[in-house]
């Protein structure tokens, strides 16, 4: 990522961004219908580019900030997983998986090739930034993690324990470390390759929740700190996943996103949407940013952000800075400079 400063957010249906840290917002959905948004990914180089797995539509690309989207043309249904990466030849590669289908692009989306075909549901995808062609794939309802070192060519697969997996996360200096996040059993990680597993729940909170977001990041300036979120709160490792606590607390933790320059910490609190588990003196949805490892937090302002219904958040890195966001039933929105 290549802006700090521009923050991306996609929830339900729809993408916002956000140029100013957050201090006002853009709907972003010119191109794109009122539709569920299942992933999102600001490029990790080229400032500006977005894509977007959207409802059943498929996968779309912005080059211009969100201004407009344009449909890649990929066969997946309902895109759930979305990663890209940039190898030595400076080509954009790109992962795109849903209903048990993975494909792949070497050219920034113009043209796909068919990876992987498995009798499954949502698929979590993740790979190793330092070489695009190490991929991990996990599958929703098929208790395997699917590893490839050459680009998708050939795959093995390794048992593990899942159900519903929802992210993928691979260590940024260390290929063989990998981390799945699972909707009902929280977090795994393997230090093989995926060979072998082991659940880091220690710390978490053992709930079973119809949580569909789940979302789990690591920070690359100090990969032993990870952070995942749940329907009771963020919570952070600063031992590679052995224990957790909770940082942030009563909130519905939808997105998490990691600024690859400072380490400041934005997450999505969605909580308002699930009544039934609303605690007393929860703090009010909106995104939320932390710029000392989550002891005190500041709430973006929500100035244009006319529906606060948050999930998916990401940070386009590049220096003028622009966040983005996402909502059920308003589209993407865009504001500028992360506050400080």
């Amino acid at each position: 990522p290549q802006n700090p400063n521009r923050v991306y957010y996609a929830s339900g249906f729809g993408i916002w961004r956000s140029d100013d840290g957050g201090r006002t917002w853009r709907a972003k959905s010119r191109n794109l219908e009122t539709a569920s948004v299942n992933a999102l990914v600001a490029h990790p180089v080229k400032s500006g580019t977005l894509y977007v797995g959207y409802g059943e539509r498929g996968v779309f690309k912005s080059e211009d900030a969100g201004r407009a989207m344009k449909h890649l043309p990929v066969s997946i249904g309902f895109p759930s997983s979305i990663a890209i990466g940039v190898d030595a030849s400076k080509r954009t590669i790109i992962y795109a998986g849903g209903e048990g289908h993975i494909w792949r692009s070497d050219d920034d989306g113009s043209r796909w090739t068919k990876l992987l075909s498995i009798k499954g549901g949502a698929v979590a995808i993740g790979i190793f930034a330092r070489n695009p062609n190490i991929v991990y794939t996990a599958i929703s309802g098929v208790p395997y993690m699917y590893v490839s070192t050459d680009g998708g060519v050939t795959w093995r697969k390794w048992k593990v324990d899942i159900i519903e997996p929802t992210a993928v996360v691979v260590h940024p200096t260390s290929p063989q470390v990998v981390y799945i996040r699972d909707r009902k059993r929280g977090v795994f990680k393997s230090s093989d390759g995926g060979r072998t597993w082991q659940r880091c729940n220690h710390g978490l909170p053992q709930t079973d929740h119809n949580f569909s977001r789940a979302p789990l990041a690591i920070d690359i300036n100090d990969p032993r700190r990870l952070y995942t979120g749940y329907i009771d709160g963020l919570f952070a490792s600063d031992d590679g996943g052995k224990s957790w606590r909770c940082i942030f607390g009563k909130i519905f933790a939808k997105g998490i996103a990691i600024d690859v320059r400072t380490s400041a910490i934005y997450v999505t609190n969605g909580a308002h949407l699930w009544r039934g588990w609303w605690v007393e003196g929860a703090p009010p949805p909106g995104v939320y940013r932390s710029d000392d490892g989550g002891r005190t937090w500041v709430r973006l302002s929500d100035d244009g952000l006319v529906n606060p219904e948050l999930g998916l958040i990401a940070l386009d890195c590049a220096f003028n800075g622009t966040v983005y966001v996402g909502t059920i039933g308003n589209g993407v929105f865009a504001g500028e400079r992360m506050a400080r």
